[in-house]
């Protein structure tokens, strides 16, 4: 891991500090429209602006090393998400969005809800024969409904 020596950690909060007042909140609140003489880039939080300017040019860093922990870190929390929806989903019977619908005839995820709109217009159209309005999925791959 990276460490800063307490010195040079001084040296960039008196650098922040000798800052105009406005464009120093608007830097630690993490806010847009920074003066490029600072080599602030808008919507760039303190802390990204800390890794852009001394983190990423150090000759320690690997950027090899940083991509793998990104993806590793993304892979995590979108495991994550999709348990405590899967959770959701069993506890309050809410939607989950991370469940694919797959097509019991060829397989394909390429589905989709059939809306109760699409249901009462075949009703409309076709009365007490309609096929629609027992089935709540269809194949966009194969036509199938389900």
């Amino acid at each position: 891991m990276l460490e800063f020596e307490p010195e040079f950690i001084e040296f960039v909060k008196e650098q922040i500090k000798n800052l105009p007042e406005a464009e120093r909140e608007r830097l630690e609140k993490g806010e847009t429209e920074f003066d490029a003489k600072y080599d602030i880039k808008s919507n760039v939080s303190l802390a990204e602006y800390m890794r852009r300017k001394y983190v990423f040019t150090n000759e320690q860093f690997s950027k090899l090393k940083y991509n793998q922990r990104i993806q590793k870190d993304t892979k995590t929390v979108n495991h994550m998400n999709q348990k405590f929806a899967e959770a959701e989903e069993q506890v309050y019977g809410t939607p989950n969005p991370y469940r694919k619908i797959t097509c019991p005839t060829c397989g394909s995820t390429n589905t989709r809800k059939i809306s109760g709109l699409s249901k009462a217009a075949s009703v409309g159209l076709f009365g007490i024969f309609s096929q629609k309005v027992k089935h709540q999925f269809h194949c966009n791959s194969c036509g199938y409904e389900w």
